[in-house]
C-alpha cells in the first residue's frame, strides 16, 4: 500500500540558491530531473499496521536552500529521502510507537533512500517496512532504537534485502544495519563486509558471531554497542575500520587475527573494561586514541613489527607496563598523556621524544636510549613521581617544560652533548638538589630554566 501527500512541485532553473531559516521544515531531495519539493510543515503519511499517522521529514541547514520561495536539501542519493536536520534530532518523534511503512512515493516521486541519524533514539519502534523504491540506508539510521527486532525489505526491492530482520544489500555480501533491539548477532554466511556504523548504537547487543566470509568491518561499525562482551575476529578479515568498537564499555576480551596490518584510530578508545588483548604479529601501526580511556587495561604488549604509534594512542588509560619493540621508529604526542604508566623502555630506534609523557603521574624512571638528541617540549610535564632521568650522551636539545613540575626529581646529570635547554625546562621541581651541567653553560643559563626550584639547590660545572 502506497501513501502519498499532496505538495507543491516546482521545477529548479539554476537560481542562486538562499539558506532556509531555523526552524523551516522542507523535504530532503536532490535535483533530480529539476524537481523541487516544499510544503510549510511538511508531514509525510506512513501505516501503522492498517493505521494512518503522520511524521515529519525535516531538513537542516547545511545544503538546503531557497530557490523562488521553494526549499530544497541537497544530497548525493538521487531522488526524495528520509532526512535527519543534525545530531540527535531525528526524522520522525522519537516517542512513535510500533511499525512503520516508509512510502514509496511522494506525490509520484520515489523514496530513495533513508539518512543517518533518521530513527534515533526512537525507543518504542518494533519493525521498520522498506519499499522497493528505497536504495540506501545508513548504518545510524537505527541508532538507539532499542525496541527494534527486524528490519523488513520488500522482495522486489533490486538494491537491499533482509534476512533475519537484518538489512543487508540484495547480494547478501554487505550488512547495512541491525535492528538495535536485538541480544544476539549472527553474521549470515553470505556477508564479507560489514559495513560503516552498521551495528553502531545498538545497545542490547551482547554477543556476535562473524563468519570467515567477512574481509572488512566498517569504521564505527560497533560502536557503543555498550552491552557487548567480547569479540572473535575471524582471520580472513584484512582490515577493521576506526572507532570500530568505540565505547564498547562492557567489552573485556578481544581475539584480533594476524591478517591485520594496523590497529585504527578510537579502535578500543572508552573500552572501560577491556582487561587483556594481544596484538598480532603482522601489525605495524597504532592508531591515535587506540586504546585512551581503557581502564581496566593495565599492561600491553607490542610485536615486532610495529614501526608507529598515534597520538594519544594510551591517553588516560590505566596501562602501568608497556613493551615498545625496536622496530618502532615514529610515536606521536601525547601518546601516554594521563595515563597511569609506571614503567617503559624506550626502543633505541626513536630519536626524539615528543610530548609524549605528559601528566604520567605513575612514572617513576626512565632510561633514555643512546640515539636520542632531541627532548621535546613537555615530555614529562607533570610527571610527579619521576626520581630518576638518565641522559644519553646524544642528547642536544631538551625542550621547554619538558621535565616542568616533575616534584619528585632530585638529581640531574645533563650531558656534554647538550647545546640548548629550554625556559622552565625544570621549572617548580622542588626537590631537585643537585644538577650536573658541562662547563660551558657557567654564566650562561637563563634563570627560567630552574625557576621555582630549591634555593639551596647545587649547580655543579664540569667538562663531561
Amino acid at each position: 500500500m502506497e501513501a502519498e501527500e499532496s505538495i507543491k512541485v516546482k521545477s529548479y532553473a539554476e537560481n542562486p540558491p538562499m539558506r532556509l531559516d531555523d526552524g523551516e521544515i522542507a523535504v530532503s531531495l536532490t535535483p533530480r530531473r529539476g524537481i523541487l519539493l516544499y510544503k510549510s510543515l511538511l508531514m509525510v503519511v506512513i501505516v501503522n499496521v492498517g493505521v494512518f499517522f503522520q511524521f515529519p521529514i525535516i531538513a537542516g541547514n547545511g545544503g538546503v536552500e531557497n530557490v523562488d520561495g521553494i526549499l530544497w536539501s541537497y544530497n548525493d542519493c538521487e531522488g526524495i529521502g528520509i532526512h535527519s536536520p543534525k545530531y540527535d534530532v531525528p526524522a520522525i518523534p522519537k516517542d512513535t510507537r510500533g511499525s512503520i511503512v516508509v512510502p514509496s512515493k511522494l506525490n509520484g516521486l520515489p523514496v530513495m533512500y533513508i539518512e543517518s541519524d533518521a530513527f534515533r533514539n526512537c525507543r518504542f519502534l518494533t519493525d521498520v517496512f522498506i519499499p522497493p523504491s528505497v536504495h540506501y540506508v545508513s548504518g545510524c539510521a537505527f541508532y538507539g532504537c532499542i525496541g527494534m527486532k527486524a528490519i523488513l525489505v520488500a522482495p522486489d526491492n533490486p538494491w537491499l534485502s533482509s534476512h533475519s530482520g537484518l538489512l543487508l544489500n540484495k547480494e547478501g555480501s554487505y550488512l547495512f544495519a541491525i535492528p538495535g533491539g536485538i541480544t544476539v548477532l549472527n553474521v549470515p554466511s553470505s556477508v564479507t563486509c560489514i559495513g560503516h556504523h552498521a551495528c553502531e548504537g545498538c545497545f542490547a547487543l551482547e554477543t556476535i558471531s562473524i563468519p570467515s566470509s567477512v574481509t572488512n568491518i566498517g569504521q564505527y561499525a560497533f560502536a557503543r554497542c555498550s552491552a557487548l562482551r567480547s569479540a572473535v575476529i575471524p582471520s580472513t578479515v584484512t582490515k577493521i575500520g576506526n572507532c570500530a568498537f568505540w565505547r564498547c564499555e562492557s567489552l573485556k576480551s578481544v581475539i584480533l587475527p594476524p591478517s591485520i596490518k594496523e590497529i585504527g584510530g578510537s579502535m578500543f578508545e572508552g573500552c572501560k573494561t577491556l582487561s587483556s588483548i594481544k596484538i598480532p604479529q603482522g601489525v605495524e601501526s597504532i592508531g591515535w586514541d587506540a586504546f585512551a580511556y581503557c581502564d581496566s587495561l593495565s599492561h600491553i604488549v607490542l610485536p615486532d613489527g610495529v614501526r608507529s604509534i598515534g597520538g594519544r594512542a594510551f591517553r588516560q588509560s590505566s596501562v602501568n607496563f608497556v613493551v615498545i619493540p625496536a622496530s618502532v621508529t615514529n610515536i606521536e604526542d601525547e601518546v601516554f598523556f594521563e595515563s597511569r604508566l609506571q614503567a617503559i623502555t624506550i626502543p633505541s630506534g626513536v630519536k626524539r621524544i615528543g610530548h609524549y609523557f605528559a601528566s604520567s603521574t605513575g612514572l617513576v624512571n626512565v632510561k633514555i636510549p643512546s640515539s636520542v638528541t632531541e627532548i621535546g617540549e613537555s615530555a614529562f610535564f607533570r610527571c610527579a613521581k619521576l626520581k630518576d632521568v638518565e641522559f644519553p650522551c646524544a642528547v642536544e636539545s631538551i625542550g621547554s617544560y619538558a621535565f616542568g613540575e616533575c616534584v619528585s626529581l632530585e638529581t640531574v646529570k645533563l650531558p656534554g652533548s647538550i647545546t640548548n635547554i629550554g625556559d622552565n625546562a625544570f621549572k617548580d621541581c622542588i626537590r631537585l638538589k643537585s644538577v650536573t651541567m658541562p662547563k660551558r653553560f657557567k654564566g650562561k643559563v637563563n634563570s627560567s630554566i630552574f625557576m621555582g626550584c630549591p634555593h639551596d639547590m647545587v649547580v655543579t660545572y664540569k667538562d663531561i
